[in-house]
Parts: C-alpha cells; structure tokens; sequence
C-alpha cells in the first residue's frame, strides 16, 4: 500500500471489524528476554486469547530469538513460534515500537498494541520534542530509544500507511485518544493487568513501619524528584532501582508513599504495584497519568504539571504525610479498581478477538 498522508485516506483504509475463521492463528512479536511491562502485556494477551480456544502465539523481534525467556512468563499459556506465514489466515501483531516489522506483510491482517505513544517508531521524535522543548544529540543521547534506529528518525512518516491498514490497540485511554486527535482512528482499548504473581506476592509481604518513608524510581521523573528531595531532607527517600521485583514490593510495602513525576507514556505498572502494597500513590497530571480512565487516582494527589511543578509536589506530599491513614482510604477505590484489572481485560480480549468488535472503548468495564 502506498503511503497516503490525508486524515480522509487514513480513515477509509481503517478496518472496521476483525474476521477470526477455525484457520486464523494470532502472533505476537516481542522482546525475547525482556523483563519489563511491555512484554509481560504481549504475554497476557497470548494467554487470554489462547483461553478463548483460539490459536496465538508469541514470535520473538528479530535480533532477540537467541535470548532464554523470562522464567516468571512461565506463569502465561504462550508457546513460541519463529515462522510467521504472510497469509489470510493470519493476525500479525506488534507493539507500537516495532511497527516496520509489520511492512512485509500483504496477506496477514496486521495489527498494532499501543503500549505507548511516546516510545513509538512513529512519534518518538514528536513525543521527544514536546517533553525537552527542543531536540538535539544530547537529547537524543539520553533517550530511551532502544529498538528505535537512525533510520526511524529521518522518514517517520513512512508508517502511516501500515498505521492506516492496521487494527490499531490501545493500552491507555491517552494513547487511544492521542490517535483519534491526530489520525481520527478510533482504536479499541486493550489494557493489560497486574499479574496474580504479584498479587499473591503482595499480600504474602507482611507490612512494615512505614513512618515518613517516601518511594520513588529515578528512571521516572528522576530529576524533578530530586530536586524535591532536596526541599525534604526530613523524608527518607528510598529509590526503586536494581531491586528484584520481591526486594520492589518489600520497599514498597514498607513506605508511606510512592511517588512518579514522569511522563507517564502508558499505563505504568509500578504504581499499581504501590497502591496494591499499601503506600499512597502520587503522580504527575501527564500523560497517561492525567486520564482518570487510566489512573483512576484522586485528582488532589495528582500534581499539575506547570507553574512551579517542584513546589507543587511538595504541597501534595505534605498533605498526604499529613494523614496518612485519610489518603490511603481514599485510594481504596483505585485498589479495587487494580484488583478487577484481569477480568476486565479478559472482556476486552473477548470483544476484540472473539466478536470482531472493532473500536471498542472499554466503556462499562470499570466496575467488576
């Protein structure tokens, strides 16, 4: 297909239903080896579809077929499969930041998971841009660009036919409406879910002291965060880095609150994680963070993102520090709401691979 570059191709090319016949098989491509939530989501869709009694399977990105898999994936129903056939009988999926993956296939139905926007072979630089007010090597060299090439940079143009003639997935309401605003697809909204390990992992951990005991991961939002510890020496601010994830909920089971000033690119999992443990979450008003549909946290221990953002921080944690026992109570509802996570995206997998629904926004699934 050639490259179209109007809204109005964009839409007339978008499919408005997924056919699924006995033959169609569903392959994902992920990161072989790669610990983090993005291929920990690629497997829970393998499994959930797998449930279905429908054939998927995961493929691992060129360059990572020789790595050994996760061991705490074993958990997931996700066998491997190194052949992907360019036929009709195919579903081809890969997530936002291996879309050129997607170019050699005019048979298969084609299909992209929007874990992030921000992160995306697409908008990376836009995204880049719109963070740092500018773009340079230094930016760049401090970026999380990873499978991202130098190639992606000059033509990111070049994926919007393959956006176009895809299934477009969204894992955060942001993401879903970052495509209808920009590309008027309207995506539908397939999440991903705390796994059982963790929650088992969780209430296995017995609770500590957690005085005014202050978590935080200095990948996210880290030089906002330190400068907000240098107006707290009274805190005692644990970071979250090189930690097995039982030594994560350990910390987190044993601080006061946790706190993410990032960008939020996606639905991110350390902040259920905290909430699960008992500490009070709070985040930056950004990205995914600033859609209630993706982070269903009180709006008063959200900090707007402006002004004097540092100071404004420090504001909501001292209200928190304050009582404590008063904010964790009201994020009881975002607990429940990370508990019920499994089943709602279990309903999201029936609607899109089971019944075709296309453009489904996950509208009623809030409550379990």
């Amino acid at each position: 297909m050639t490259s179209r570059s109007s809204e109005s191709a964009i839409l007339s090319d978008y499919p408005s239903e997924l056919e699924w016949s006995p033959e169609t098989t569903l392959y994902v491509y992920y990161p072989r080896g790669l610990e983090t939530g993005g291929p920990e989501a690629l497997h829970q869709l393998v499994d959930s579809v797998r449930r279905t009694g429908r054939q998927a399977f995961l493929v691992p990105i060129p360059g990572t077929e020789s790595n050994s898999d996760v061991v705490a994936y074993s958990m997931y129903d996700a066998p491997v499969r190194t052949n992907v056939p360019d036929t009709e009988n195919s579903l081809v999926l890969t997530p936002e930041n291996q879309i050129g993956l997607l170019k050699r296939f005019s048979f298969a139905t084609t299909l992209i998971w929007w874990l992030s926007v921000d992160y995306s072979s697409r908008y990376f630089l836009e995204r880049l841009r719109q963070r740092t007010g500018a773009l340079s090597r230094s930016h760049l060299g401090h970026a999380t660009i990873g499978t991202i090439r130098g190639k992606y940079f000059a033509f990111p143009q070049r994926y919007d036919s393959i956006i176009s003639r895809s299934i477009n997935l969204t894992q955060s309401k942001y993401a879903w409406s970052f495509l209808f605003l920009r590309k008027g697809i309207v995506a539908s909204m397939l999440t991903d879910y705390t796994s059982e390990a963790i929650l088992s992992l969780v209430s296995s951990t017995p609770e500590r002291e957690r005085a005014h005991r202050v978590a935080y991961a200095p990948r996210k939002g880290g030089r906002l965060v330190s400068e907000l510890i240098r107006m707290r020496p009274d805190v005692e601010w644990v970071p979250i880095e090189n930690m097995s994830k039982a030594q994560v909920i350990e910390t987190l089971t044993a601080s006061a609150v946790y706190i993410d000033l990032g960008h939020h690119p996606g639905k991110d999992r350390i902040p259920r994680e905290a909430a699960l443990c008992g500490a009070v979450v709070i985040v930056a008003r950004r990205g995914s963070a600033a859609f209630s549909e993706d982070v269903p946290l009180p709006w008063a221990h959200k900090v707007p993102f402006g002004g004097d953002f540092v100071a404004s921080a420090n504001g909501t944690l001292e209200g928190v520090l304050t009582d404590v026992a008063s904010a964790r109570l009201d994020q009881q509802p975002f607990v429940r709401w990370i508990e019920g996570e499994k089943l709602r995206f279990d309903r999201e997998v029936q609607q899109i691979f089971a019944h075709g629904h296309l453009g489904f926004d996950n509208t009623g699934f809030d409550t379990v």
